[in-house]
């Protein structure tokens, strides 16, 4: 049974980069912008091999809600939620994140190279009404689900 979320050999070192340059605090946080981008777009991609070690679930707890709302939105199922389909969830979670970096990476990187403003004019290009202010994670993906479900 799966016990985190991974990620793939080809997007390690941007999670890496993005934290060692101080873009973000931790790979979580790198983990759920992708996971709320690949969502966001509606585009999974499976891991082929997966790089680094995995983000433990415990790092997640306080964003499991978020997270929980992801898997039921996108498998139209609660049982989604249930421990025997644990594995399943973190799969459907880690293949939005894998799709998520990636459509991240093609639109704010060169090579392994970015910027704040690149990052910022993308994080905006989803709601351009969102501040620059710092701002707790689960406040902003709070706004961008609000978004997201009024559009519908």
């Amino acid at each position: 049974m799966k016990t985190g979320l991974g990620k793939s050999v080809d997007m390690e070192p941007y999670y890496q980069y993005l934290v060692k340059e101080k873009y973000f605090d931790t790979m979580k946080d790198v983990m759920l912008l992708a996971i709320m981008i690949g969502f966001k777009n509606e585009q999974k991609m499976a891991i082929n091999k997966y790089g680094g070690d995995a983000i433990r679930e415990h790092i997640f707890k306080d964003d499991m809600p978020f997270l929980n709302i992801i898997a039921v939105l996108s498998t139209k199922d609660i049982k989604v939620l249930l421990d025997e389909n644990k594995d399943m969830k973190y799969s459907l979670l880690e293949q939005y994140a894998e799709a998520g970096m990636n459509i991240f990476v093609k639109e704010v990187f060169s090579g392994l190279y970015t910027n704040i403003d690149k990052i910022l004019e993308y994080v905006n290009s989803f709601n351009p009404g969102i501040s620059t202010e710092k701002k707790d994670l689960s406040d902003l993906f709070g706004e961008i689900i609000d978004e997201m479900t009024q559009n519908d």
